[in-house]
């Protein structure tokens, strides 16, 4: 059982609502936020959704695993210092399910970390909303098109 709900945001025009889930137009990219920092979860949250993708978030690994179980992102937005289950374990145990292995990973840090196995990036915090915003759309779209 999951400890808190499920978060999706979107923007308005590019969903509906169906029985309490968020159901995206065809073409919506979606992204999972995992950070147990609420501000930025927020933050980032708040930014992809009006970017118009849509965005379900949890508070640290296990509870990404769990979200996972109902919600497939393109693109996995991951912390790496975080209580419960940190970003390194959360990397290992999807690498380990077949059906999690292939959706790709930014990892995020205010560590000096210059690499992190299993992650397409890693994004140094404090970082530039817009500089991440335009990374998360390109690659998204390298994912599309690869």
């Amino acid at each position: 059982m999951l400890s808190g709900d499920i978060t999706f945001f979107a923007s308005a025009g590019d969903t509906h609502d169906s029985g309490g889930l968020t159901v995206c137009a065809a073409g919506t990219r979606s992204v999972l936020v995992v950070d147990d920092d609420k501000d930025i979860r927020d933050l980032l949250s708040d930014a992809l959704a009006t970017e118009g993708y849509v965005v379900a978030s949890a508070r640290h690994g296990a509870e990404a695993l769990e979200r996972l179980r109902a919600f497939r992102p393109d693109l996995i937005l991951l912390d790496l210092m975080m209580p419960v289950m940190d970003g390194l374990a959360f990397i290992a145990a999807k690498k380990d399910d077949p059906a999690l292995a292939d959706i790709p990973v930014i990892a995020m840090t205010a560590a000096t970390w210059t690499d992190v196995e299993g992650a397409v990036a890693l994004l140094r915090k404090p970082f530039d909303l817009d500089a991440f915003l335009a990374d998360v759309a390109r690659r998204l779209r390298k994912r599309t098109a690869g």
